[in-house]
C-alpha cells in the first residue's frame, strides 16, 4: 500500500501543477548530431574569463541556451557549473574562495558573489547600480566594478560586506584590484591617466600623469601595468606604488613584426600582453625587448589572465572557443580538462566518453560526463596510461610505467590496480563491459583469457589462446577472440553463463577486427584481394557474409555495441588509403542514415553504449567528437551505478506508473530508496522516500526547485 500511496500522491501532483511539460527523457540526446566534446564539455561563451591560484572561471551556454558559470579546479582538473539559469551572464572573476559575475536577470544587471567553500551566493548590487560588462575585478579582500549609471568605481569589502565609492567625478573606467589597492583609468582630462585607491589610508592617488594616454590598468600587490601610447607605438609600462617608480616594460622593434602592445595583465614580476594575436610574457619591472611567446592566434575578446604558475588564454576556432593553460615553469600549454594537446584513443558508453590527452611530457586519461557536460582528469603524473575504456560504472586503462591494468570507479573515484606483479597483461588486448573486464595474460604457451569482476576484484581464468592473439572483446555474457597464424586463424566465443567455448569460424586467412554484441558477432577477414565483413547470428548459429564487394575494396575494423557496429570502408573513396565510417544495424540488415565524421576528417572511430566517438581535425585543432545513434539505455544495471544501487528515471517512472512496482521489488519497503537531485553535480542532493512521504510539502518544493528532468529514483541493494 505504501507504493500506491506515494504513486497516487505523485500522480495528483502531476495533474495539479504546471511542473509537467514535455515527455522527453531526462538524458535524451539529439540522434545523429555531431558534437565536439572537448569544446562542449568546457564550452566557452565570449563573455569573459578569469584565473586565480586554484581556479579558472568562464561563462558556458548549453544546448538549451541556458547559461552558467563554469568553475574549473586546476589541481583536480575538474569543472563544475554554478549559477545555472536562463538569464544572461558575463564577466566572471575569481580570487581566493570567491567567484563573482554579472547576471542579467534584471535588465541593468546585478553582481553576484559565490563562496566556493560554503556554496552560498550573495547579491552584491541593487537597482542603484548598472554593472558594466568586463569592468569587474576581484581580489581576496575586495570586489570592484564600474557603475554604468554614474561612471564611477565602487568596491565591495568581502569581509565586512559593505560597499565603498572610490571615485566621484564620473570619468572612471576599467578597474582592477589587489588586496590593498584598487586601480582604474581616469578620463577627467584630455588624456587618460592612472589612479589608485589605498584601502588602508582611504584615499585616491594619482599614479601616472604623463603625456598622451595611459589606459587599461591591471594590478597585483603594488605593481600596476598599463598601456601607454606616448611613443610611436603602444607599449606596456609598469608603476610600483611603494617606490613611485615607472618603468617602460616593452621596447618594440620597428624592423620586426611588433605592433601595439595591448591587454596587459600582471602577477608578481611577470606581465603578459598581446602583440596583435601573439601572447607574450616577460618581466614586469624591467625594460627589455626580450620576451617569450605563449601562443599565437590568441583571442582578443577574452583577455588572457595570469597567476603565479599559469596563464589562461583562449583560441577561437570557426565554431568554438578553446581554453588553454600555459605552465610558466614548464613553458608548455595544455587544455583545460584535456581539452587541448593531441587527444587520442577515445572510447564511450551511454553516460561517458573517455580519451587520452597526449601532452609533450605525459599523457592523461580524461573522462567526459555526457549528462553533466563536464570533464575530469583521472590519472596522476606518475602514470603512463594507454588505451582507456569506459562503461557507465568503471573506467579502465593500462599503465605502461607499472605494467598493470588500472580500474577507476566513476561513482566513488576509487582507483584500483587490477593486475599484480605476477601477471603479464597485454597492453592492447582487454575489453570492458559494465563491471566486468576481460583481459589477456601472457603465459609461456600463449595467453590466458582472464575475467575480472571490478566490483569484487575477483579474477577468473576462463580460457586459453595461442601466442598469435588477434583480437579480444566482450558484451554481456559473451567473450570473443581471434587467434592463430595466417590462413589458420579462428574466431572463438566463450559463454560465461554456460562456461562453454564455441568456434564460430576457422581457417581464416587474416583478420582485422573482431567484436561481439547482443545477438551477433562481427569480424573482417581477408578474402582473395580485399577485406570482407562477416557476422555470426547467435540465434540461428550461422556465419554470414555481410555484403560481398563487387569491386576490390576493403571493409575493416568493425566494432560493435548492442546490435549496431561501426566499420571502415573505402568503397566510395577515390584513394584506396582513405576510408569512410559507416554504422550498420544487424537486426535490420541495413546501414544507419547517420554518417559519423562526414563533415570532418575522422580517425580512431570507436563505439560504445549508444554513441560513436572519434578524433577530428576539422577546425585545425584536434578534438574528440561524438554522435549518438540511439537514446541511452534505460537498463538500470547498465546506466544506474556500480552494482550497489539502481537508478530509475523519475520522469519515466511517473509516466509509466512503475513506482509501486519498484517499491514492491524492494520488499514493499521504502528502506534504501532515495530521490536524487542533480546527480553528479555540485548541487547534488537526496532525500529518502521515508522522509519524502513524511514531509510531502518539502519534497514538492525540492521538485519545483530542481525540476522533474533532474531527478532519479535510486534503490540501494
Amino acid at each position: 500500500m505504501k507504493g500506491r500511496r506515494m504513486q497516487g500522491a505523485l500522480a495528483a501532483l502531476v495533474l495539479a501543477t504546471s511542473l509537467w511539460s514535455a515527455t522527453t527523457p531526462a538524458h535524451a540526446e539529439s540522434i545523429g548530431s555531431e558534437e565536439s566534446i572537448t569544446s562542449s564539455a568546457l564550452s566557452v561563451s565570449k563573455k569573459g574569463m578569469d584565473l586565480s591560484e586554484k581556479y579558472a572561471v568562464w561563462v558556458s551556454t548549453n544546448e538549451d541556451s541556458e547559461q552558467s558559470i563554469v568553475l574549473y579546479s586546476i589541481d583536480n582538473e575538474k569543472a563544475d557549473r554554478i549559477a545555472e539559469s536562463s538569464s544572461s551572464k558575463s564577466s566572471p572573476v575569481t580570487a581566493g574562495n570567491y567567484v563573482a559575475w554579472i547576471d542579467y536577470g534584471r535588465k541593468d544587471g546585478d553582481i553576484y558573489l559565490y563562496d566556493i567553500t560554503s556554496q552560498k551566493t550573495t547579491k552584491v548590487t541593487d537597482s542603484t547600480f548598472k554593472a558594466t560588462d568586463q569592468e569587474i575585478q576581484i581580489s581576496e579582500n575586495y570586489l570592484v566594478w564600474t557603475n554604468a549609471k554614474d561612471k564611477n568605481i565602487y568596491a565591495y569589502d568581502l569581509k565586512k560586506g559593505s560597499t565603498i565609492q572610490l571615485t566621484t567625478k564620473g570619468k572612471a573606467s576599467h578597474p582592477s584590484v589587489s588586496n590593498d589597492y584598487a586601480v582604474w583609468q581616469d578620463n577627467t582630462t584630455s588624456d587618460a591617466d592612472i589612479f589608485y585607491y589605498d584601502f588602508k589610508k582611504g584615499k585616491a592617488v594619482l599614479a601616472v600623469d604623463s603625456s598622451d594616454n595611459q589606459t587599461y590598468p591591471d594590478i597585483n600587490d603594488d605593481v600596476i601595468v598599463y598601456e601607454d601610447d606616448r611613443n610611436s607605438m603602444g607599449e606596456i609600462y609598469s608603476y610600483t606604488i611603494t617606490d613611485g617608480e615607472e618603468t617602460r616594460v616593452t621596447k618594440s622593434k620597428s624592423s620586426s613584426n611588433d605592433t601595439n602592445k595591448e591587454a596587459p595583465q600582471v602577477y608578481g614580476n611577470k606581465v603578459i600582453y598581446l602583440n596583435d594575436e601573439e601572447l607574450r610574457i616577460q618581466s614586469a619591472t624591467s625594460s627589455s625587448s626580450s620576451y617569450d611567446t605563449i601562443g599565437d592566434s590568441v583571442s582578443r575578446r577574452l583577455t588572457a589572465r595570469i597567476s603565479s604558475k599559469y596563464v589562461l588564454y583562449a583560441v577561437e576556432g570557426s565554431s568554438s572557443t578553446s581554453l588553454y593553460l600555459y605552465n610558466i615553469k614548464d613553458d608548455e600549454s595544455s587544455g583545460l580538462g584535456g581539452q587541448a594537446g593531441d587527444p587520442g584513443a577515445p572510447a564511450a558508453s551511454d553516460r561517458y566518453v573517455i580519451y587520452l590527452n597526449q601532452g609533450k611530457k605525459q599523457d592523461q586519461v580524461v573522462l567526459y560526463d555526457v549528462k553533466n557536460k563536464v570533464s575530469s582528469t583521472l590519472t596522476a603524473s606518475s602514470e603512463q596510461p594507454r588505451k582507456p575504456l569506459v562503461s557507465n560504472q568503471y573506467a579502465v586503462w593500462y599503465d605502461l610505467k607499472k605494467d598493470v591494468l588500472v580500474s577507476y570507479n566513476v561513482k566513488t573515484g576509487k582507483k584500483t590496480n587490477i593486475t599484480t606483479s605476477d601477471d603479464v597483461p597485454h597492453e592492447d588486448f582487454y575489453a570492458l563491459n559494465g563491471q566486468y573486464l576481460v583481459w589477456a595474460d601472457e603465459t609461456r604457451k600463449g595467453y590466458s583469457i582472464m575475467l575480472t569482476d571490478l566490483k569484487t576484484n575477483k579474477t577468473t581464468d576462463v580460457e586459453s589462446a595461442s601466442s598469435d592473439l588477434r583480437g579480444l572483446d566482450m558484451y554481456d555474457n559473451r567473450i570473443i577472440w581471434a587467434d592463430g597464424k595466417d590462413d589458420r586463424i579462428e574466431v572463438d566465443v566463450y559463454d560465461i553463463d554456460e562456461e562453454r567455448t564455441t568456434t564460430l569460424k576457422n581457417r581464416i586467412a587474416d583478420i582485422d577486427g573482431v567484436s561481439v554484441g547482443e545477438n551477433y558477432a562481427v569480424w573482417s577477414e581477408y578474402v582473395g584481394k580485399d577485406w570482407e565483413l562477416y557476422y555470426y547470428d547467435f540465434a540461428r548459429e550461422t556465419v554470414n557474409q555481410l555484403n560481398r564487394n563487387k569491386e576490390p575494396n576493403d571493409q575493416r575494423k568493425p566494432k560493435m555495441s548492442g546490435n549496431v557496429f561501426v566499420y571502415e570502408d573505402n568503397q566510395y573513396s577515390r584513394d584506396s588509403d582513405v576510408y569512410y565510417y559507416y554504422l550498420y544495424d544487424l537486426d535490420s540488415k541495413s546501414k544507419l542514415k547517420y554518417y559519423p565524421g562526414e563533415e570532418g576528417t575522422p580517425s580512431e572511430m570507436a563505439i560504445g553504449g549508444n554513441r560513436v566517438v572519434w578524433i577530428d581535425n576539422r577546425d585545425d585543432i584536434a578534438e574528440v567528437y561524438m554522435m549518438a545513434f540511439d537514446q541511452p539505455s534505460d537498463d538500470p544495471n547498465d546506466g544506474g551505478g556500480d552494482g550497489e544501487y539502481k537508478d530509475y528515471n523519475f520522469k519515466k517512472v511517473l509516466e509509466e506508473g512503475t513506482l509501486d512496482q519498484i517499491i514492491k521489488d524492494n520488499g514493499n519497503s521504502y528502506d534504501g530508496i532515495y530521490f536524487v537531485f542533480m546527480d553528479g553535480s555540485t548541487e547534488e542532493a537526496s532525500v529518502s522516500m521515508d522522509d519524502a512521504s513524511a514531509d510531502f510539502d518539502t519534497f514538492i518544493e525540492l521538485i519545483e526547485g530542481y525540476g522533474f528532468e533532474n531527478i532519479y529514483v535510486r534503490v540501494y541493494q
